[in-house]
């Protein structure tokens, strides 16, 4: 039996899609082709000497990013709870606040 159009439109993003994918393919073999073989060097290693003279992190350091990164963490997660609970608050009248009662 013949094929339906849905099957032909198929296809035809099979192959709209590899010949998209070749085409990058292709482009990015260009472009390692002309990558230099050890780009670092080609600027006379002046990164690699710049990150080789930075000293590590010391313990006092390495203390205070911890301390800054778990206050963030705890202070985002308490910032979500209290940001759900005001959403998902009762908006209804309060029973206290709008009872009748009578005044003697």
């Amino acid at each position: 039996h013949p094929p339906s159009a849905s099957a032909a439109l198929l296809q035809g993003r099979n192959a709209a899609v590899l010949a998209m994918l070749s085409a990058i393919a292709s482009a990015s073999a260009h472009i390692a082709s002309s990558w230099p073989e050890r780009p670092l060097e080609a600027l006379g290693g002046h990164a690699v000497r710049q990150l080789a003279s930075v000293a590590p992190p010391t313990t006092d350091e390495i203390a205070e990013f911890q301390i800054l990164a778990a206050s963030s963490i705890g202070i985002v997660i308490v910032m979500f709870f209290a940001i759900s609970a005001l959403l998902n608050m009762d908006v209804g009248n309060d029973s206290l606040l709008y009872s009748k009662s009578k005044a003697d």
